[in-house]
């Protein structure tokens, strides 16, 4: 397979649990109701399958080490298939929640395990140009898959994508199968993982950036999360809501143009902390839009310049991140993932337990996770 298919693949790979669980978003409200259940019920069958996608990935990080980084992604697509097939078929809500966590569980293989095959098959410098590419591919597809999704969703219904799922899986089952080699460097032992694992957890420069990390993305999954319920019965209608992420895909394209060509001559530590204060300020800009009601299409505009600020931190506090563990890159990708998903997961939680139909609250949980983020940045400045 020659380098560009690949880097496409990796992108396929690493992406399929960010497409999975927001391609279903506009289709909350009917789910809710064909399941006859309240839309809180749908909304924990999102968080469920984060909680799913971020504490599987130590299990993968940590097995890979041992078995192999092939093995294990393929593994996990097979879980992924059966998850996206029992859910296209579940009864009620709550075996749609239980399967929803069996396709997070089998998703996440391919986000932890794609970029560290490519940290072992490439340099340290050709791994970077890769994910700077593979990067922006993952960071865009939950913003992305919800535009898909309305779009499906004016020909068919919601168990359609479902199925639609169900052969991706099964075609990128084929793609790895065939095209992937096994990159796996001499494994670890099983006596080896406890103090493998206490060398990355004792590392606090680690977890700074694995609290930027976390904080941004759980602030840009708030909003993600909450835009289907929040846009209903106002201006821009549940059949428009595709307007709601738009922007905030462009903002991120444009932003990560802009950070390659700045981080060689600034460094990572810089960008990332020019980031965190654009999320910050952008949190603060969206309470007052909302505080004096300046309409839902000002705070698009807020929730575009946040994610501005998020492609200037998620794909360079990652790299930052793991490049501090470089002999035992599936376990940090493990953890820093587990750490991401699981703020992603509590917050969209939290923000369904909240929620009062007003956006004012969403922009202060916004603010929270954000400023979380922010935390996260000076405390390793402080570290240097």
């Amino acid at each position: 397979m020659n380098r560009n298919l690949f880097i496409l693949l990796i992108g396929a790979i690493s992406s399929i649990g960010l497409i999975s669980s927001d391609l279903y978003l506009p289709a909350f409200p009917s789910m809710a109701a064909d399941f006859r259940t309240n839309p809180t019920q749908i909304q924990l069958s999102l968080s469920m399958f984060l909680l799913a996608l971020s504490f599987s990935q130590l299990f993968y990080g940590i097995l890979s080490e041992i078995l192999g980084r092939k093995q294990m992604l393929l593994l996990g697509l097979c879980i992924y298939i059966l998850g996206s097939a029992l859910c296209r078929f579940a009864p009620n809500v709550e075996w749609f929640i239980l399967a929803r966590v069996l396709q997070g569980f089998g998703a996440c293989a391919g986000l932890v395990l794609g970029r560290t095959i490519v940290s072992d098959l490439y340099s340290p410098k050709e791994s970077a140009s890769i994910i700077a590419i593979v990067f922006p591919i993952v960071a865009l597809s939950p913003a992305l898959s919800p535009l898909v999704g309305s779009v499906l969703l004016q020909f068919t219904t919601w168990k359609a994508l479902f199925v639609i799922m169900t052969l991706f899986g099964l075609t990128l089952l084929c793609l790895v199968q065939g095209g992937i080699p096994e990159s796996k460097p001499k494994g670890l032992s099983w006596k080896q993982i406890p103090s493998a694992i206490c060398e990355v957890i004792s590392d606090s420069g680690f977890w700074a950036f694995g609290l930027v990390v976390g904080g941004a993305y759980a602030a840009y999954f708030v909003y993600i999360t909450e835009a289907p319920f929040l846009f209903q019965n106002s201006e821009v209608s549940i059949s428009r809501t595709s307007v709601a992420f738009v922007p905030i895909s462009i903002s991120y394209v444009l932003s990560t143009l802009y950070a390659r060509r700045w981080v060689s001559e600034q460094g990572l530590s810089l960008i990332i902390g020019r980031g965190s204060r654009i999320i910050v300020f952008a949190a603060l800009l969206m309470i007052v839009f909302a505080y004096f009601d300046f309409g839902k299409y000002a705070l698009i505009g807020a929730m575009a310049l946040l994610t501005l600020g998020n492609g200037f931190i998620l794909s360079y506090a990652t790299a930052a991140a793991l490049s501090r563990q470089p002999e035992r890159r599936g376990i940090a990708s493990g953890v820093l993932g587990t750490t991401q998903f699981a703020c992603a997961s509590i917050a969209s939680s939290v923000m369904g337990a909240i929620r009062n139909g007003t956006p004012l609250r969403m922009a202060m949980w916004i603010l929270f996770c954000a400023l979380l983020a922010f935390v996260g940045f000076k405390s390793f400045s402080k570290e240097k």
